[in-house]
């Protein structure tokens, strides 16, 4: 007997199974999945010893029903899930169920009373038989017939039928057989209002439809139409549709492939012989070693793929805020960081008066074979040079200025040194803004 593997859901074929069972399976759908799984495996892997499963749909079709132009019979419950499918066909694990139940069949009408009425009409003498059928929609759209009844007029006459209305339906249907007839046929209709009609009168007047019999089975509220939305599949992907009337039989039961968009609309339709997936056939990229896991790493990684750490160094200018340029160095001691940000402070209740204070900061190479010192610095150039360039700056009333991340990538290696200036200060004739300091975050990629 055929089974499935546990991870990829691939069919195993048991003794004297042929191989076009489950849709062929085996010989075409089978060699797609271990060929993805061999391409993930051979070439694209990343061990990190996660799991490769794709991800699944997770939410159930939201479904609704209208009552006409399909063939989905009255009182079924009917039960919806959809997958979606790569690229290459291989498909996910089914979504979540969605089931909705169809209107019930109306019931067969009561038994119609007959009375017999001479001196009015132009039905001969004779016994009359009659029955009844209840219709919604259209009036072919019927149950089966009431118990028959007879009426016998003893002279020219007419005949009252009588009956109890049926709850939903939109008419009464009457067959009739008259005497020496072989069988009842349909008569005539009536339709049902707000408030119901319970009785006819026959008089003669109308001619029953030969042609038309009474019916040998309920097909009330059977033209049953549902429509359904769905999760989107991922881009490039598309999805595919399956119904079913029992509950957990998926056997043979898709409805709708290759759908790009998020709806769908069953009327019925026989379905397919494809069956959804019990597991997900999508091998996708496992994700790449993390680090902070031990057991699977080993080794020592080139510093270049290190991230590295965060560092700050800070530069400060006592007292009152005035313009003054590399008046402070740092001397990098790391094999190699670089700049992330520059903010720059006051202290507290200490503000710009009347203009913004702007700050910068410099870097200087290091000195081939010379340590920097006053009397041989090195040549800083700005870290936000630009053609207009953006400086760390703290308005007006404010005490601390927003990060700025410079221009370009700043690398600054062991020996390179950084240095702060001031280029306005707030000003005013009692300056306001004391205790200036310039934060520089880095990110040490080398230590």
């Amino acid at each position: 007997m055929a089974g499935y593997t546990t991870y990829f859901n691939l069919l195993e074929l048991g003794p004297n199974d042929p191989w076009a069972t489950d849709n062929n399976q085996f010989s075409t759908s089978d060699r797609v999945v271990i060929d993805a799984v061999l391409q993930i495996g051979a070439v694209t892997h990343h061990h990190d010893g996660a799991s490769a499963a794709g991800s699944n749909p997770s939410t159930a079709p939201t479904l609704s029903q209208t009552d006409s132009g399909g063939y989905l019979p009255a009182g079924v419950t009917v039960y919806y899930e959809y997958t979606w499918a790569s690229p290459i066909g291989l498909e996910t694990t089914p979504s979540p169920v969605g089931n909705i139940v169809m209107p019930t069949a109306l019931v067969v009408p009561a038994t119609p009373t007959v009375t017999p009425i001479t001196g009015a009409g132009t039905l001969s003498a004779g016994t009359y038989n009659y029955c009844i059928t209840a219709y919604n929609g259209i009036s072919t759209q019927e149950t089966l017939a009431s118990v028959i009844v007879s009426a016998t007029l003893t002279a020219t006459g007419e005949v009252e039928i009588e009956w109890t209305p049926v709850a939903g339906a939109d008419g009464i249907n009457i067959y009739q057989m008259i005497p020496g007839g072989a069988q009842l046929l349909y008569l005539t209709s009536v339709v049902e209002g707000a408030a119901p009609v319970t009785s006819f009168i026959d008089n003669g007047t109308l001619t029953a439809n030969c042609n038309r019999y009474v019916p040998s089975q309920n097909v009330t509220n059977n033209q049953n139409v549902v429509t359904g939305t769905i999760v989107a599949a991922p881009a490039g992907w598309t999805a595919n549709v399956y119904r079913t009337f029992q509950s957990g039989q998926w056997g043979s039961s898709q409805i709708a492939s290759g759908l790009t968009g998020t709806s769908f609309t069953d009327s019925g339709a026989a379905t397919t012989v494809a069956t959804p997936p019990t597991a997900s056939r999508i091998p996708a990229d496992p994700s790449k070693v993390l680090l902070t896991d031990g057991a699977e790493v080993q080794g020592v990684l080139p510093s270049s793929m290190v991230a590295g750490f965060p560092f700050a160094t800070q530069f400060s200018f006592p007292g009152v805020a005035a313009v003054e340029t590399a008046a402070c160095v740092w001397v990098c001691p790391f094999t190699s960081c670089q700049v992330v940000s520059v903010t720059a402070v006051l202290d507290q209740s200490s503000t710009p008066a009347v203009y913004d204070d702007i700050v910068d900061v410099l870097y200087g190479p290091a000195l081939a074979g010379a340590t920097p010192v006053p009397s041989n610095p090195p040549v800083y150039t700005s870290i936000f040079a630009a053609a207009t360039p953006v400086y760390p700056v703290i308005l007006v009333g404010e005490e601390v200025g927003a990060a700025v991340v410079p221009p370009g990538t700043v690398t600054v290696l062991k020996g390179d040194t950084l240095s702060a200036a001031i280029l306005q200060a707030g000003g005013g004739a009692t300056p306001t803004d004391s205790n200036l300091q310039v934060n520089v975050y880095l990110l040490v990629t080398a230590l």
